[in-house]
């Protein structure tokens, strides 16, 4: 914890609020590393990797939201972050003991490992589907009506629900004539 000086705030800063964070504390952040039995590196949150500082900063609203049964809205849960983390994230919503008030999250992922019955129910999966237009459309995958054994990753993969780009051919030869 320290106290921001007038040396630690930008000269450009407006005067209003330079006097307004003169004197306020802040934290900075340091993570500890065990290397070895005994011994530890610590290492400011800023030099950590993206997913060690996403999961940081999705730490205190999911305490949160857990302990007080909110709903948690998180766009693409899974930037930067290891799919197996992601998947034991989803999970603590659906476990009981870590989630008595039955808080929620909602988020959007490119993470397919995710479309697992195991995971969500049928009902619980929706798309988004961009048109030609840009226009983007959201819908249920009940409106496919899956088996409740079907492989979803694979049929999703396939574009049997939609939702995929729309990938013409590799333009790489024109990028690289254009480069020349």
């Amino acid at each position: 914890e320290e106290t921001y000086t007038e040396k630690d705030l930008p000269e450009e800063m407006p005067v209003a609020l330079r006097n307004q964070l003169i004197n306020q504390k802040h934290l900075d952040v340091y993570m500890r590393h065990p290397v070895g039995a005994e011994a530890e590196v610590v290492m400011p949150l800023q030099e950590e990797s993206n997913g060690t500082q996403r999961l940081f900063a999705l730490g205190g609203p999911l305490v949160e939201v857990l302990e007080k049964g909110w709903t948690l809205f998180v766009d693409e849960l899974d930037a930067s972050l290891h799919p197996l983390l992601v998947r034991y994230l989803v999970e603590m919503f659906h476990n009981p003991q870590i989630n008595p008030k039955g808080a929620q999250l909602i988020f959007n992922t490119h993470d397919t490992t995710l479309m697992d019955c195991n995971l969500f129910r049928r009902d619980q999966v929706w798309f988004v589907e961009k048109d030609r237009q840009g226009c983007s459309h959201l819908y249920p995958l009940l409106d496919y009506s899956p088996r409740r054994d079907e492989a979803l990753t694979k049929g999703y993969l396939l574009g049997r629900y939609g939702a995929i780009p729309f990938l013409g051919e590799p333009l790489w030869e024109e990028a690289q004539h254009a480069q020349a």
